[in-house]
């Protein structure tokens, strides 16, 4: 009915004020993280150059993004071709650190409100007004979708573009318009333009999408449901998909600007202009990084490599236990309703979480839950399609209702106690000790640098140690004398040292354990102690 369509836009856009209000709130409380400088130089380097060199291993679209409000208000990363140098001075050009790296953070909140409402689409089309907004409630109260939404890196444009890919492509299986076709061009290569990473869980997550279809569909031939045969027009669909590969292509290529590289090939004289060089450039380094590995942490080890289980362990720990236990059982829910209605679309969300986590049990690069970000939005869809089974319920009606109400309310206190720390959220399965889990983006990403400054200032501290972990300039930010310690010192007196260091598993950082034994003076924020060693 129009009058609860209504309702229904009226209170999910209540509570996507209410999250954007909050996720706005973290905006000064942490100082630029590990990643940031580097994605708002880069994106400088678009706007101001017009060329996208510094960093082609990331797309521009989120970082153009995240740039977009420091350089409207004079921000500029100069004429330095270094681009360690322009991360380094981007945020202080012109003397506004935290005003200019609350604009850039404010650049993901559209991508937020694009994950926000395409959830919210998603929902209604599957199971109505209801479910959708209860879906948008828990999406927009998790505290890794809020922390990475106010955070200006290439997670939550992946997330805000590639929901609404996956749904794209959802719809074109059952329906080949030239419409669905260029929906799926531009849906894609707005992903592609946001993080590589896209150019892996698109591909996997369309074939499970294609697996589901087929094994509903055959089902539904063998129950008589079905036409025994049904014959597919070739012809609108390769006209669909034509129309969507030359969208997606524009799309793409307007987003590089245009941009043409070395010229290939002998045909012609002078060869042929390749374009997207420096998306060509990109899959090639990521490509080399993920050859390398990345060093990461998980349970106290340490490894370049990783661990086929570190996602699933991840999002165990990091996700609310309430969230947790609604998309198990919605995923009972879905695999029901489809076997009632033998209509695959219901298994789309779900199967497309899975298979994008079992791509990422694949990755050498283990640093951070955040790379898995986009089965969130799909998770939410899933528990939403499981709360409104779970009231529907007839037998024991009153003890599933009251289920719902105990699961959606630890879900709400879980999210409101985490404020506004969510990037270092971890759930009750974590234990007191979550650095012994999980570490670097996940715990600590340099992000405290400014609440140290404030402990600093209150403690009337003029002389400190510090070993940090992270890319904000210490000796900017706080107000004392600082001098970086290595492992092979014992300083004495006021010591600041982040948990990354202090007790990582690679033996690189063995020298920092000797602190351990100390208590702390105090803890800044959830990712840096502060210690006084008297000599």
């Amino acid at each position: 009915m129009p009058g609860r369509r209504f309702a229904s836009v009226v209170v999910a856009l209540v509570l996507a004020i209410v999250a954007v209000g909050r996720i706005a709130d973290t905006h000064h409380v942490y100082s630029d993280t590990y990643d940031e400088p580097h994605h708002i130089a880069a994106g400088m380097e678009w706007l101001e150059r017009g060329t996208f060199t510094f960093e082609p291993k990331h797309p521009p679209l989120g970082k153009v993004a995240a740039a977009l409000g420091p350089y409207l208000a004079g921000a500029t990363i100069g004429e330095t071709p270094y681009f360690d140098r322009a991360a380094r001075e981007v945020l202080h050009s012109r003397g506004a650190y935290v005003d200019d790296l609350a604009r850039a953070r404010v650049g993901m909140l559209p991508f937020f409100l694009s994950a926000l409402a395409c959830v919210w689409l998603w929902t209604r089309r599957l199971a109505g007004n209801a479910a959708a907004l209860v879906a948008v409630a828990l999406f927009s109260t998790t505290p890794l979708v809020l922390a990475h939404a106010g955070l200006a890196t290439t997670d939550m444009p992946l997330t805000g573009t590639i929901t609404w890919a996956l749904l794209a492509i959802a719809l074109w299986l059952d329906d080949h318009s030239v419409r669905n076709g260029a929906f799926v061009g531009a849906t894609v290569a707005l992903s592609v333009a946001a993080k590589l990473s896209a150019l892996m869980f698109i591909p996997v997550s369309a074939a499970g999408l294609v697996a589901a279809r087929w094994l509903v569909n055959r089902t539904r031939r063998r129950q008589g449901l079905a036409d025994e045969r049904r014959s597919v027009d070739v012809r609108r669909l390769m006209t669909s998909a034509l129309v969507g590969g030359l969208v997606g292509f524009l799309v793409m290529w307007s987003i590089f600007r245009f941009s043409v590289g070395p010229r290939f090939g002998t045909l012609i004289p002078g060869g042929v202009p390749l374009p997207l060089p420096e998306l060509v450039n990109g899959v090639r380094e990521l490509l080399i990084q993920s050859e390398h590995g990345h060093s990461g942490f998980l349970l106290g080890q340490h490894s370049w490599r990783g661990w086929w289980y570190f996602f699933p362990v991840g999002i165990a720990v990091k996700t609310p236990i309430a969230l947790l236990v609604l998309t198990l059982i919605g995923a009972v829910a879905v695999v029901r309703t489809v076997r009632a209605r033998a209509d695959w679309q219901y298994l789309a969300p779900i199967v497309a979480a899975a298979v994008i986590l079992a791509a990422a049990m694949t990755s050498t690069i283990n640093i951070g839950v955040r790379h898995v970000l986009p089965i969130f939005p799909l998770m939410a869809i899933t528990a939403a399609l499981g709360v409104i089974w779970l009231w529907g319920l007839t037998r024991h009606r009153t003890a599933a209702r009251s289920a719902v109400a105990v699961l959606f309310a630890w879900q709400i206190v879980a999210s409101v106690r985490a404020h506004p720390d969510y990037l270092p959220y971890f759930n009750e399965l974590a234990g007191t000790h979550p650095e012994r889990v999980l570490r670097d983006s996940d715990l600590d990403w340099g992000q405290d640098l400014l609440r140290l400054a404030d402990t600093v200032r209150a403690r009337g501290i003029d002389s400190l140690s510090v070993a940090y972990f992270g890319k904000a300039d210490v000796d900017r930010l706080v107000p004392a004398a600082v001098r970086p310690f290595t492992p092979a010192e014992r300083p004495v007196g006021w010591i600041a040292i982040s948990e990354q260091l202090l007790s990582h598993a690679d033996p690189q950082f063995a020298g920092y354990r000797w602190l351990q034994s100390i208590d702390p003076e105090a803890r800044v924020g959830k990712s840096i102690k502060l210690y006084r060693v008297v000599p």
